[in-house]
């Protein structure tokens, strides 16, 4: 015999049968067909689903909830702002005009007017220097939000302590020039 024949007579077949290569295909089958079934199975029906929506639709809302604590914040003037900031970055000039309005505890507003008066100038300074060092992206993000946390931050550091609860902004536009 030769070396090619005992190779031949003990060679197995390669690839293996059909069955072998359907069973992964079945056992999927079989698993995402039982998972179906068993999602069926817990879904409400259409009477359940109508009967649930009937009851929300009729539920009272709940009420507002006023905790004691919960303090009745007073708008004030913080004036209007008309400043032109220069981007070095892209080469523009933007105009940007608003007008801002804190928040501050009713109780506390007095106090505030006063401690405002006599700082009025720092803060419209540090509110300057914000808006000029602003990025266009918070210049356009809709709420403001780092911006009003930098003001807030540092108007409360001028007035020497915190009274603003927060900032607003009415009339807010930029423009590039």
């Amino acid at each position: 015999m030769s070396g090619h024949e005992k190779d031949a007579g003990h060679a197995a077949p390669k690839g293996g049968g059909l069955l072998s290569k359907l069973v992964p295909a079945l056992i999927v089958i079989a698993v995402v067909s039982g998972e179906g079934v068993a999602a069926f199975m817990l879904m409400p029906s259409v009477e359940e689903n109508a009967k649930a929506a009937q009851e929300a639709l009729a539920a009272k809302p709940p009420e507002p909830h006023h905790s004691e604590h919960e303090v009745e914040l007073e708008e004030v003037d913080l004036e209007e702002y008309k400043i032109t900031s220069f981007q070095p970055a892209s080469s523009i000039t933007l105009r940007i005009e608003f007008h801002l309005f804190g928040m501050v505890p009713h109780d506390k507003a007095e106090g505030f007017k006063l401690a405002y008066e006599s700082k009025k100038n720092r803060v419209r300074d540090n509110v300057m220097a914000i808006i000029r060092s602003a990025e266009m992206n918070d210049l356009t993000d809709p709420g403001l939000g780092l911006i009003k946390r930098k003001i807030l931050e540092t108007t409360n550091k001028a007035l020497g302590k915190p009274m603003l609860e927060g900032v607003m902004f009415a009339e807010f536009t930029f423009l590039e020039q």
